[in-house]
């Protein structure tokens, strides 16, 4: 039992206590201790951070006041990046060794991170950035690579009050830090490294060399002619300036007076016009004729290369009939009793290599001769050679026997488009022409009638193509299938 005084000596939580219940605690009272749990766990972390930062506590402080000034900025003047007409990018991270409103542009690429176009670890190393650092600046790659550094150069100019060398005026912004200033300087432009091969000849072999498929060849051989044809206009146009200086030279002399056979009163006397013209033109000739020996030495160089090119062509040719055959399907369409129309289901561009090879023994001048059904008039049909290998631009669309005639003529190179040429011979003597004429999704079978072809064969013509067919497949030359529709 409880005295009179130990009641006098209960408060509120005591009576509530004895009654099972408690006082509602409010949200102040709940939070306070979890606040100051927290407090205490910043002040810990911060100062673990401080010991453990790379850098001092001056920097560390001067880093943060620049972001936090560099985002103030940036967020009050959002509009002008848009009013230039510049793209707005993420703004670029201070350099942690020289301090500058903007990175300097003799900072290293691992100080400067992603502002400068080459990539890491290529060229001479930075002894600020550690290894694989490029200067900003051509002119800064000695100081680098000979040790020279730049932080305690511009420490002395601070304390001396010299000038930098080489200072050049500031660049003006019209724009937020963010974007380039106007009137900096342009980076260097960035590397090709799609083609790392050499132009010219040279360059062509190389991209030969490099890989052994089909296409691959015939792509270093586009290479080469694109490089070829460049190098005959540069060469022609050169002896035309040569020639025009030449005329322009004698025109000149003769508006002078000076030439012997003009009738005007000479500004000079006449020995001197003699010699001042013998002179000039023994240049002029002497410069045509160093022109001509290069191009004679260039036309050399790539008539070589266009030899080992199409050897090359033709190895890997028939390394890849020895090792793969193509493969045939041969489509029997009826028309009536006794015609028919013959399809032979397309291939790959490999293949169309390897059949028209196979079939003719030479090698076509482009990697998708089949395929190809462009025409420069849209009034006429595709034409059934290309412009080249001796075919003139006028010659492109000969009748058959034409057509025959140039395949004939051709020694290692068909210049082909979209056909491929095949001889049957008859069972009495001679031999009738066929072509395998790209459609789409098939290959029509054409035969020479006169000076033009026919698709619709006849019973005997249809039965003489498929045994021809039938025998390269008994001499495991070729693949076949026959399908009746």
């Amino acid at each position: 039992m409880l005295s009179l005084k130990d009641l006098k000596k209960l408060d509120r939580d005591d009576v509530l206590d004895l009654l099972g219940l408690e006082t509602r605690r409010t949200t102040a009272e709940s939070a306070l201790p979890a606040l100051g749990i927290f407090a205490a766990g910043v002040l810990v972390g911060v100062g673990v951070g401080m010991l453990l930062a790379d850098k001092p506590g001056t920097e560390l402080r001067g880093d943060l006041r620049q972001r936090i000034q560099g985002a103030r900025t940036s967020w009050r003047r959002p509009s002008t990046a848009r009013a230039v007409g510049t793209r707005s990018r993420a703004r670029a991270p201070r350099c942690r060794r020289v301090r500058a409103p903007r990175p300097d542009s003799r900072q290293c690429v691992k100080c400067t991170e992603g502002l400068f176009p080459w990539k890491r670890g290529e060229g001479p190393s930075c002894l600020l950035g550690g290894q694989g650092g490029w200067p900003r600046m051509r002119g800064d790659a000695k100081s680098f690579a000979s040790g020279a550094d730049p932080v305690s150069a511009a420490k002395k100019r601070r304390t001396t009050g010299t000038k930098p060398p080489e200072a050049t005026q500031p660049s003006r912004h019209d724009t937020p830090v963010d974007t380039p200033a106007v009137g900096a300087p342009s980076p260097l432009p960035v590397r090709n490294t799609d083609t790392p091969w050499a132009s010219g000849p040279e360059g062509a072999l190389g991209q030969l060399r490099a890989l052994e498929t089909l296409e691959s060849t015939y792509d270093a051989w586009a290479e080469l002619k694109r490089e070829h044809a460049a190098s005959v206009i540069q060469f022609r146009e050169e002896q035309a300036r040569l020639t025009q200086q030449g005329s322009f030279l004698l025109g000149a002399v003769r508006a002078a007076g000076m030439d012997s056979g003009s009738t005007a009163p000479g500004l000079q006397p006449q020995g001197a016009a003699s010699d001042f013209l013998r002179d000039a033109e023994a240049k002029l000739a002497r410069a045509r004729e160093a022109v001509s020996q290069r191009e004679a030495e260039s036309e050399a160089r790539y008539q070589a290369a266009f030899t080992e090119v199409r050897a090359t062509l033709i190895d890997r040719v028939q390394r890849y009939l020895q090792r793969s055959h193509p493969h045939l399907t041969l489509l029997l369409r009826r028309v009536g009793a006794e015609r028919s129309i013959l399809h032979v289901a397309r291939v790959q561009p490999d293949e169309a290599v390897l059949l028209c090879y196979l079939l003719t023994q030479r090698v076509p001048s482009r990697y998708g001769f089949l395929f190809d059904d462009s025409t420069e008039d849209l009034s006429l049909p595709p034409a059934p050679l290309y412009a080249e290998e001796s075919v003139a631009s006028d010659a492109v669309r000969p009748d058959a026997p034409g057509l025959l005639r140039v395949i004939d003529a051709s020694t290692d190179v068909l210049p082909l488009k979209g056909f491929i040429p095949l001889r049957v011979p008859r069972p009495g003597g001679g031999e009738d022409f066929f072509r395998l004429l790209q459609r789409g999704a098939v290959m029509e079978v054409e035969i020479a009638d006169g000076p033009d072809f026919r698709s619709i064969l006849t019973r005997e013509e249809s039965e003489r193509f498929a045994g021809h067919l039938l025998r390269l497949k008994l001499e495991e030359r070729i693949g076949l299938d026959i399908e009746a529709g």
